[in-house]
């Protein structure tokens, strides 16, 4: 439960992120945000989240610097994370 709650919160991060940048190069600009609903748009946070902490596919990317160093920094506290279990 911990697990998820963690990528719940991350999950809202990311959402977060790419409302920060204005020109509209985000993540969001790859999902047409016309037609999708704001559940559409946590799952498919929740989903890039869970990714990271596990070796799965995912067609969400970061699309501007921001992001990107958002992804970084998640991924480094994902290894920091598995790594605890060892």
């Amino acid at each position: 439960t911990l697990m998820l709650a963690i990528n719940h919160i991350i999950a809202c991060c990311w959402y977060g992120v790419a409302t920060l940048t204005e020109d509209g190069s985000t993540w969001l600009a790859q999902v047409d945000t016309g037609r999708v609903n704001v559940y559409d748009l946590y799952v498919a946070s929740l989903h890039w989240s869970l990714t990271q902490f596990t070796p799965s596919t995912n067609n969400i990317a970061p699309a501007n610097g921001l992001e990107r160093s958002f992804a970084v920094f998640v991924i480094l506290l994902a290894m920091g994370f598995f790594s605890s279990f060892v």
